[in-house]
């Protein structure tokens, strides 16, 4: 599973609700710590695809998957 990063800012935050004190945080993330996010989630998925296989067939399938997801990670930018 992909972990996200420290978040770039965490805001807290206090409310009241059905008369209760609740708290908590907000996480804000910077562009480019999402998108390295997603391209390590898309190299994951890549990676799954070269080991699920079962024959030749399933895993020359599993090739052309993986190539076609890494294609996807090159292009976010």
């Amino acid at each position: 599973m992909i972990k996200l990063p420290e978040p770039a800012k965490r805001i807290p935050w206090q409310t009241t609700r059905g008369g209760k004190w609740v708290s908590g945080a907000d996480d804000f993330y910077s562009a480019d710590q999402l998108k390295q996010a997603i391209r390590d989630a898309l190299e994951e998925a890549a990676k799954v695809c070269m080991s699920q296989w079962s024959n030749v067939a399933e895993k020359l399938y599993g090739i052309e998957c993986a190539a076609a997801i890494r294609k996807l990670k090159e292009d976010i930018q």
